[in-house]
């Protein structure tokens, strides 16, 4: 009866167990990106890693049903500033925990991106800042990554909202949406796209015009492609899409359509028009075989 009654127990414990101890993003991959640096500067990593902390859980707080919103699409295609926006500017989302591994993470990191790769002595060795900037982006990108991977998972342990910037292209996304969803998270995508013409032009002025490089040649055009190859992923996980389309610097990035339940809401014809053919040119461009819009909105239905 003892025996029994301890399983009965071990069965109950089970079946209540605390989900607070569910990983989002698994270690083994958070400490890959670790792998070529040396102690001393693994110690600096963490340093920063504690200041970004600090100011990613300033003023938030637990909620009882979070929300995790994340922006998709290729580099060039405005998803930062987009997310921030959104982050700043609407009501309802003032209580995130926000995540990027480029605009959250590597330009706060004062302890090694900015201290020991873009000190003027940095800079005076490669003979620009440009270049120096380059090379610093190139040597602790994995850091921040790591250190917006590490803040990503205490706010998913502790119920935080999450504010996340990504491209949502890794095949990976799709074990992060359902893990996501069994511990009850809402899911809402931002959805970026422009011509590829455009993008390229809003990397090059990142680079060039706002001194701040984030993007190998080889990101562009290799996460440019992968992100057609995602819709199906993105729309069968999703509770709310928001897309968004860019014809120029200028103005911006603005939301053209929302999606819920299959359901459309178009904000504007003409962009959402341009959003849909894009993506039906990647998908021919491709080769693979894509769903077509339709098949799409058929797969959010709920």
């Amino acid at each position: 009866m003892k025996i029994l009654n301890t399983l009965i127990v071990f069965i109950f414990l089970a079946a209540c167990e605390d989900t607070s101890n569910k990983i989002l993003i698994p270690e083994t991959i958070i400490s890959e990106h670790l792998k070529n640096y040396s102690d001393a500067e693994i110690k600096l990593i963490n340093e920063d890693l504690k200041n970004v902390e600090t100011l990613s859980f300033r003023d938030k707080k637990p909620v009882k049903k979070p929300v995790y919103i994340a922006t998709a699409g290729a580099p060039g295609a405005l998803k930062s500033t987009t997310l921030e926006t959104i982050l700043t500017t609407g009501a309802d989302y003032n209580n995130f925990v926000y995540a990027d591994p480029d605009p959250r993470a590597l330009k706060l990191m004062i302890n090694t991106y900015i201290n020991e790769s873009l000190s003027f002595h940095a800079i005076s060795q490669v003979g620009s800042f440009a270049v120096a900037q380059m090379a610093a982006y190139n040597r602790w990108r994995w850091a921040s990554n790591y250190i917006a991977s590490t803040i990503i998972n205490k706010a998913f342990a502790k119920n935080y909202n999450i504010a996340h910037g990504t491209t949502s292209t890794s095949p990976a996304v799709e074990k992060i949406y359902k893990t996501l969803k069994e511990k009850g998270y809402r899911i809402e995508l931002v959805l970026c796209s422009a011509q590829d013409k455009l993008r390229l032009k809003a990397v090059d002025h990142r680079s060039k015009t706002q001194a701040n490089y984030q993007s190998t040649p080889e990101d562009v055009i290799n996460k440019g492609k992968m992100f057609p190859e995602r819709f199906s992923v993105y729309f069968k996980n999703a509770d709310k899409i928001r897309l968004y389309w860019a014809d120029n610097l200028e103005s911006g990035s603005k939301e053209v359509a929302r999606i819920e339940n299959g359901k459309v809401q178009i904000f504007d014809q003409d962009d959402y028009d341009k959003f849909v053919l894009k993506y039906k040119l990647d998908c021919a461009q491709s080769g693979k075989d894509l769903p077509t819009w339709d098949q799409l909105l058929d797969s959010n239905k709920i």
